[in-house]
């Protein structure tokens, strides 16, 4: 939950003095100068401004539409000089947002598939995390469908009030909740989604679970990567997570055998590859058991600054890959898998494949 107290003051850009309170985040909403169609001057502007609200303890800035354009663009959001400056405005910004614990949400236009959006930038320590836009605008007569299975039943019940609180009436979500109990192999081989094609597929820590009470054996994950990857969609995405503690009767830690597990799959499969980490998207005849942890700071009412460490996989079919990975180099980089041991000089923290070469940078990083 994100909220404050906001307090009008004069002249200060970011709407008055916010208080936080335990559990809560500062939450800032900002204006910067802007100049129509000058690029370049408003990504300067609002990194000022990103500067400005970190120095205040702003956890969350929240800047305006079209703040890197300008809003009144009219024709000229139909030029490919004003999009690649908005592009180059949302680096600079990106970049400005490095070695902050913040989360700053910018607007801009962006074509995707020739398609222009606008949309909201999600930027975190220099990251591009996503984008964001009203999905009724370009999809007026959306349908989405859900399907969800957990153990959990408190979890479902959350989900099935999300998608029935929607306020986008435009947006049909259809939610199916599958009750079924895994508790044995044979389960795990009738589990099945129908003739369903889905765009995103996440199996969330429900691996370690199946390993851990001996429902599958050690290589679980590329059993149920083999096993999902047949209701993905030819540009869907499948993501494995789990977390990254020891597996009692192996001896070996999740990461470890995820990856394992997982290579195996992927070498033998003629359809499905893998994305993300890049590390295990260049160097695919790998079979290391190599131990990967990103860690994310989540603040919540309950505490702040909750650190999850978790490790993931990201696949996908092997046209789509072609198709996002045709203008990434990532054969000649040395590929950071372990964030918080690289900062420790950790020489484990680096892919043993690629640590002879100079450049580092971040294998879960795709926007390179």
């Amino acid at each position: 939950m994100l909220t404050g107290e906001v307090f009008s003051e004069k002249n200060d850009k970011f709407g008055g003095n916010i208080r936080m309170f335990d559990g809560f985040l500062r939450v800032a909403a900002a204006t910067p100068d802007i100049r129509v169609a000058d690029c370049s001057f408003n990504g300067a502007s609002a990194a000022a401004l990103v500067s400005e609200a970190y120095e205040q303890g702003v956890s969350l800035l929240v800047l305006p539409e079209l703040c890197l354009t300008g809003y009144t663009c009219s024709d000229l959001f139909l030029q490919e000089s004003l999009l690649d400056g908005a592009e180059k405005a949302l680096v600079a910004l990106t970049e400005s947002t490095r070695d902050r614990n913040m989360v700053v949400l910018a607007g801009l236009p962006l074509t995707v598939n020739g398609v222009l959006y606008n949309v909201a930038a999600v930027l975190h320590g220099g990251e591009i995390l996503g984008f964001i836009t009203a999905i009724g605008k370009h999809l007026t007569h959306a349908k989405i469908n859900i399907t969800a299975i957990d153990g959990n039943d408190g979890a479902l019940v959350i989900l099935k009030d999300l998608i029935e609180s929607n306020p986008n009436k435009k947006v049909q979500v259809e939610l199916s909740i599958l009750n079924q109990t895994l508790n044995n192999g044979e389960d795990v081989e009738n589990l099945a989604f129908g003739e369903k094609n889905f765009h995103f597929i996440l199996c969330d820590k429900i691996v370690c679970e199946l390993i851990s009470k001996e429902v599958l054996p050690i290589n679980a994950y590329a059993i149920m990567a083999k096993k999902l990857a047949t209701y993905l969609h030819e540009n869907g995405l499948l993501i494995m997570l789990d977390v990254t503690t020891k597996d009692e009767h192996s001896g070996y830690f999740y990461p470890q055998l995820m990856n394992s597990s997982i290579n195996d799959y992927v070498r033998e499969s003629r359809t499905i590859e893998t994305l993300l980490p890049l590390s295990c998207a260049c160097y695919y005849e790998c079979r290391d058991l190599c131990f990967m942890q990103q860690t994310f700071s989540v603040s919540h009412s309950h505490k702040s600054n909750d650190e999850s460490r978790v490790c993931y996989r990201v696949l996908c079919r092997k046209p789509l890959k072609t198709t996002i990975m045709q203008e990434i180099e990532i054969e000649n980089f040395a590929h950071v898998i372990h964030p918080t041991k690289y900062k420790q000089n950790d020489d484990s923290a680096i892919c043993s494949r690629s640590k002879n070469n100079k450049i580092t940078i971040d294998s879960f990083n795709i926007n390179l």
